[in-house]
C-alpha cells in the first residue's frame, strides 16, 4: 500500500484587525494518511513527531 500523508496545523480566528481578518497557530495538528491512520487533534509536537516515523516506516 502506497501512504500519502497530510499533516494540517489548526489555526484560531482572532478578532478582525483593521477589518481584515486574523489568525494565529493554535498550538495543535492533525495526520492522516491514506492507510486510515487519522490522529484528530494533538499537540503539534507531536503531530510533527508521529508524521515523521509513520513515512520513515513505509
Amino acid at each position: 500500500m502506497q501512504h500519502s500523508t497530510s499533516l494540517t496545523r489548526d489555526l484560531r480566528e482572532l478578532p478582525p484587525i483593521d477589518s481584515w481578518a486574523a489568525f494565529e497557530p493554535a498550538g495543535t495538528a492533525t495526520v492522516a494518511c491514506s492507510c486510515g491512520l487519522d490522529t484528530g487533534h494533538i499537540p503539534e509536537g507531536e503531530a510533527f513527531a508521529i508524521d515523521r516515523e509513520h513515512r520513515a516506516a513505509s
